[in-house]
This record gives structure tokens, sequence and C-alpha cells, in this order.
């Protein structure tokens, strides 16, 4: 679990913008503690192609048995904890953007 402290204010909901560098996958997601949904890079199983997950806000695929995924677990008044789970085993750097609404 991490710790998303400095935001401010309890979110209401967080979009994500993830890129992982190792294989330049990206994927876009979005959270409001009760609904999650991310839409992914999925070319390093299939070429040229996207996917989704409706039980993840964050999907850092490298290839398609090594990731990182992450799902907002609680909000909190300065920000919000995100349970991460690693499938594989993925290197490389992992650049990860939200944007918190009130």
């Amino acid at each position: 679990t991490q710790s998303v402290t400095g935001v401010g204010f309890t979110p209401k909901a967080v979009i994500f913008y993830s890129i992982q560098d190792a294989s330049a996958e990206l994927s876009f997601g979005f959270d409001d503690d009760t609904t999650s949904e991310v839409v992914f890079d999925n070319s390093s199983s299939t070429t040229d192609t996207f996917n989704s997950s409706a039980s993840n806000s964050i999907y850092v695929e490298e290839t398609g048995s090594n990731r990182y995924v992450g799902v907002v677990d609680t909000f909190n008044s300065d920000g919000f904890d995100i349970n991460w789970t690693r499938v594989g085993s993925p290197t490389g750097t992992a650049t990860i953007y939200y944007l918190a609404f009130r």
C-alpha cells in the first residue's frame, strides 16, 4: 500500500496517467473510491491494441506477464492510499501523474 499525501483535501475522485520507461506503455485510469476503470496500452501482448480493466485504476504493463496494477483503497483528509499488486518481475521506472477532484 502506498499513501499519497499533500493533496490538501479529501478527494472525491482521481484521474491517473502513467507511462513505463522500459516499454513505453501507457495507461489512463479513474477512481472514485467505489468505481475504478483503466484503459491501457496492450501492445506488449497484442501489437497496436488497447485493453481495459474495471478492477484497477492504474495498469503499468511491461509485458503480458510483467506488470504493476493499482487501485485506490481509501481517500483521506490529505490524499489517498493505493493498493499495488506486482505480477511477474517488471523492471524499469513507472511515472504516474494524478489529478484529484474535490
